[in-house]
């Protein structure tokens, strides 16, 4: 079994580059990428190849529902910078390997970051893979970096011929932690050695999806919003808390803490326990008018529905159950 990917790989555009489906329009940038001795030395000798069979190649890149290959575009002239691949399906893991290449003009610019950050958000949110890896060799410090900019972690080392590489994989987790700490990081103080720097980290909670704590000046997000919630809903969580962060405690979610969110990016959506609850919460309860109710513990007494009727009402009592693990 294989994933089924889009036969064309959508357009993804960040600030810096644009990620749309690689086809033979690039034969001759993508010749002289290989012909790069700079991509060679971190990608590894490429087998010799007609301009031929890489046309044939090139041609057949948008009819494939197994893999998805991207051709990176830099925003600020146009020009084709590189590729970045998902493939290598693992059913059992469901997960898929990631690679970039490019073009040496093109490198320490931001381009790759903005790449990978780009395709594994596809990877995880719109393919719905748990993992994405990727091998890097172990002196390519400049892509190591890049990567865990990202989200992506160290696993095991392992030869190949005389070439050591990392191994590297991203979860869900690891993407939103590396997205937080990267706004935490434009927009807070975070380095350790300041007296006022600020943290991140995950919580339990599942009332509410963020948190602001000045007493230990740390930002978190619920561990359960992470799996219910979108990567772009994490995010906006994020940007409202680093605001209340901005704005201090005072300022609770007055005109001041709204002007300062939305000046980050924020755009004033509301989050709520609701969603967590309606996934995680243990008891489940119906009115007779089929109204949903959630608790997290185990009701006691009678309780009726306040969308049906203001005050205890016997003709709207809800029914609990509790849900199979």
């Amino acid at each position: 079994m294989t994933i089924q990917a889009p036969a064309v790989a959508p357009t993804l555009r960040g600030g810096v580059v644009t990620l749309a489906q690689l086809s033979e329009h690039v034969l001759a940038e993508y010749l002289e990428m290989l012909a790069d001795d700079e991509v060679s030395r971190w990608t590894g000798p490429a087998q010799t190849f007609t301009e031929q069979r890489i046309l044939d190649w090139l041609t057949t890149r948008r009819e494939k529902t197994d893999r998805m290959d991207w051709a990176v575009f830099d925003n600020a002239s146009g020009e084709f910078a590189g590729e970045v691949v998902l493939n290598e399906y693992d059913e059992k893991k469901n997960a898929m390997n990631i690679r970039i290449a490019l073009r040496s003009g093109f490198l320490s610019r931001g381009l790759g970051t903005e790449s990978m950050r780009l395709a594994t958000e596809f990877a995880l949110e719109i393919l719905k893979l748990d993992r994405v890896t990727l091998s890097v060799m172990v002196d390519n410090d400049r892509a190591h970096r890049a990567y865990a900019k990202v989200g992506y972690i160290d696993g095991r080392q392992y030869n190949d011929g005389k070439i050591r590489y990392q191994r590297m994989s991203c979860d869900r987790y690891d993407f939103v932690q590396a997205m937080a700490e990267g706004l935490m990081r434009e927009h807070l103080i975070v380095d350790d050695a300041h007296p006022e720097h600020w943290r991140f980290a995950f919580d339990s909670a599942k009332r509410r999806a963020g948190l602001c704590s000045y007493t230990d000046r740390r930002i978190s997000i619920s561990k359960y919003l992470v799996t219910i919630h979108s990567l772009d809903e994490s995010r906006q969580v994020m940007l409202h808390e680093i605001a209340h962060a901005l704005s201090g405690k005072a300022a609770g979610h007055g005109k001041q803490w709204l002007q300062t969110a939305k000046s980050i990016g924020y755009r004033a959506e509301r989050f709520s326990g609701k969603e967590i609850a309606e996934q995680t919460a243990p008891w489940v309860g119906h009115c007779p008018n089929g109204h949903e109710h959630f608790r997290y513990r185990k009701p006691r007494g009678e309780s009726s529905c306040g969308v049906c009727a203001r005050g205890f009402s016997r003709a709207n009592l809800i029914r609990w159950r509790q849900r199979e693990d």
